[in-house]
C-alpha cells in the first residue's frame, strides 16, 4: 500500500486503455488520508474518553483495511486484464512482464497490509474490555498490535522495493517512490509505538506510553504525507485551496 497510486494522467500523455486502467487507482488514497487523520486525532482525545478513542482507531483501521483492499483487488484485476492493456505499456515504453511483477508486489503488499488491518482492530476491540490480567493484555492487544505494525513494515518496504514499469520520467511514477518511503517510515513508527505498549507481567502497565502517544501520531502523519499523492489531482487541489 502506498495509499494509491496517484496516478494522474491526462487523456494526451496515456493511450485509453491504459488510462482506464490508472483511473481506477484515483480514489484509493482517500481511505488512507482520512484514517491516518483519525489516528492522529484518537492520541489526544484518549485523554479525555478512552470509548472514543478507540472508536476512532478502530474507524481508522477500517479505512486502512478498505484502502488496501482496494488496492489489492485493482492490482489483481489489472493484472488478470492483461491482454487490454499489454499492447498499451508496451507503446509507453514497458513491457508486460514488468508489469506483472510490479502488480504482483502490489497485491500482495496491500494483502498483506489489509490483514494488519484487521490485527489492529482487533486489538481496539480487546482493549475495550475491562480488567484484563497483563497476560491476556499481552495475547490480546499487543500481540495483535506488534503482528499487525510488522504486517504493515513489511507492505510497506516490498513498495519501496518494486519498481513501477514505467518509472524514471520524473512525473507521477516516481512520486510513488517517495510516497512509499512515507509510508515505511509510518509503519516503522507503528511498530515501536507497538514496542512501547508492551506489558511486562512484572509491572501491569506499559514500557513507555510516551512512545505509545508519538509513534502512533507520527505514523499517522506520515501515513497522511504518503498517501497524499493517491488522491486525485482536483481533489488535492480543492483541500489545498
Amino acid at each position: 500500500m502506498d495509499g494509491g497510486s496517484g496516478e494522474d494522467e491526462t487523456a494526451d500523455s496515456v493511450s485509453e486503455p491504459l488510462k482506464q486502467i490508472l483511473d481506477r487507482n484515483r480514489w484509493i488514497g482517500l481511505p488512507f488520508v482520512i484514517g491516518s487523520i483519525l489516528f492522529i486525532v484518537a492520541v489526544p482525545v484518549a485523554a479525555s474518553s478512552i470509548v472514543a478513542s478507540a472508536l476512532l482507531f478502530f474507524v481508522g483501521s477500517t479505512l486502512y483495511l478498505i484502502g488496501a483492499s482496494a488496492d489489492a483487488w485493482n492490482a489483481r484485476a489489472t493484472a488478470l486484464n492483461g491482454a487490454r492493456w499489454r499492447a498499451s505499456v508496451e507503446g509507453q515504453g514497458s513491457d508486460s512482464h514488468g508489469w506483472t511483477k510490479y502488480l504482483r508486489h502490489r497485491f500482495w503488499a496491500s494483502s498483506i497490509q489489509a490483514f494488519g488491518a484487521v490485527l489492529f482492530q482487533v486489538m481496539v476491540i480487546a482493549g475495550l474490555i475491562p480488567n484484563l490480567s497483563p497476560l491476556l493484555v499481552d495475547i490480546f492487544i499487543w500481540e495483535p498490535d506488534i503482528v499487525g505494525s510488522l504486517c504493515f513494515v513489511i507492505s510497506s518496504a516490498m513498495l519501496v522495493s518494486a519498481t513501477h514499469p514505467l518509472a524514471g520520467r520524473g512525473d507521477f511514477r516516481d512520486r510513488i517512490k517517495g510516497a512509499s518511503l512515507f509510508n515505511l517510515g509510518g509503519s516503522l513508527c507503528f511498530l515501536a509505538s507497538s514496542l512501547g505498549a508492551f506489558v511486562p507481567l512484572s509491572r501491569g502497565e506499559e514500557i513507555s506510553p510516551l512512545l505509545v502517544a508519538g509513534g502512533t501520531m507520527i505514523g499517522g502523519l506520515l501515513f497522511l504525507i504518503g498517501s497524499w499523492p493517491g488522491l486525485p489531482e482536483r481533489l488535492r487541489s480543492t483541500v489545498a485551496n
